[in-house]
C-alpha cells in the first residue's frame, strides 16, 4: 500500500512539474525561448489580440501598451473644408438667393456660432430636409430620407454613436455590410474604427438630425447593452489595468481594441461579451465642431 501511495504520488508530481512543457502558442518575440516558469506564471492561458494569441496576463498586457502607444488617443479634429460650401450649393440649385445667402452668413457671423443650415433655417429660408439633401451632395452619399423601423442589432458604444452623431441603420449578411448614417456630416475615421472592430464593410449616408435624434433616444432605451465607459482616464497603464482586470473576470478568449479620435474603444469577448469605451479627454464635440 505504502507502494502503491508513493508511486501515485510521485507521478501526480512528474505531471506537475512537466506541465509547462506544453507550451501555449504565444506570438510574442519577448516571449519566445523564455523558461518554463514563464509559462506557469502566466497559467498556460492565452487571450487574442488583434488576431494574434499571447499570454494572459504577461504578454498580452505588454503588447496591449504596445497598441496603445502606436494609436494614440486624440481629439477629433475640424474636417477639411475642401467641400463646396452648402450656400453655394443652395445657390446654384436655385433654392436660394444671394440676398438671402448674405442674411443667413450676417447672422451666422454675428452669433460666432451655429452651423450655416441652422441659420437658414431659423430664417425660415430652408426646410430640414432640403438641408439635408444638400449635405448629401456636398459629401457625395445618399440622403436616408425614411429610417427603418427597427435599427440593426449593433455592438457600437451608444456614447460614441451620440458623440459623433451617428446610427447604423441596415446591415447586410451576404456581403457583411453596414450602413450607418450621420448626421451633418460623414466621420470617415469612424467608419474605419467600425469596420476593424466589427469586421465588416461600412456604407455612408447622410439623414436629417431629428432622424438621427430620434433613433439614438430609441437606441438608448434598447435592453440588454452591455457597455462600460470611463472617462477621463489618467494614463495608458489604468486602461491597461481595467481591460485585463475584465478579460480576466469573463475568463476572454478574445479582445479587440481600435482607437476612434479621443476614445479607445475595446470589446471582450469570453463566457459573455462587454464593450469599453474609455473617453482620455473630458472635451465634448460640439455642434459648432465643423463650418459649413
Amino acid at each position: 500500500m505504502l507502494a502503491r501511495f508513493v508511486s501515485s504520488n510521485f507521478r501526480t508530481a512528474v505531471s506537475v512539474v512537466h506541465w509547462p512543457s506544453r507550451r501555449v502558442a504565444c506570438t510574442s518575440s519577448e516571449c519566445a525561448g523564455r523558461p518554463n516558469w514563464h509559462q506557469v506564471v502566466n497559467r498556460g492561458k492565452t487571450v487574442q489580440l488583434q488576431g494574434s494569441s499571447f499570454c494572459f496576463p504577461l504578454c498580452f498586457e505588454r503588447e496591449l501598451r504596445g497598441v496603445l502607444r502606436a494609436n494614440p488617443i486624440s481629439p477629433q479634429t475640424a474636417q477639411v473644408s475642401w467641400r463646396i460650401p452648402i450656400g453655394l450649393l443652395l445657390l446654384s440649385r436655385g433654392a436660394l438667393t444671394e440676398y438671402d445667402l448674405q442674411r443667413a452668413l450676417s447672422l451666422q457671423k454675428q452669433a460666432g456660432t451655429g452651423k450655416l443650415g441652422h441659420w437658414l433655417q431659423q430664417l425660415k429660408l430652408a426646410g430640414e430636409e432640403q438641408i439635408a439633401a444638400a449635405l448629401a451632395m456636398q459629401w457625395a452619399c445618399p440622403l436616408l430620407r425614411q429610417f427603418p423601423p427597427q435599427i440593426p442589432d449593433h455592438k457600437i458604444p451608444i456614447c460614441l454613436m451620440e458623440r459623433l452623431r451617428m446610427i447604423p441603420v441596415h446591415f447586410s449578411n451576404a456581403g457583411r455590410s453596414l450602413r450607418i448614417a450621420f448626421a451633418g456630416c460623414v466621420d470617415y475615421p469612424a467608419l474605419v474604427s467600425v469596420e476593424r472592430m466589427l469586421e465588416v464593410k461600412t456604407e455612408a449616408c447622410l439623414a436629417k438630425e431629428s432622424h438621427i435624434e430620434a433613433a439614438l433616444t430609441a437606441a438608448k432605451q434598447r435592453p440588454g447593452c452591455r457597455e462600460k465607459v470611463f472617462d477621463n482616464c489618467r494614463d495608458d497603464e489604468e486602461i491597461v489595468r481595467i481591460i485585463s482586470s475584465y478579460a480576466e473576470e469573463l475568463d476572454a478568449t478574445e479582445i479587440r481594441a481600435v482607437t476612434c479620435h479621443e476614445f479607445f474603444w475595446t470589446t471582450i469577448l469570453g463566457r459573455s461579451s462587454v464593450g469599453l469605451l474609455f473617453q482620455m479627454s473630458s472635451r465634448r464635440f460640439s455642434s459648432d465642431e465643423y463650418s459649413r
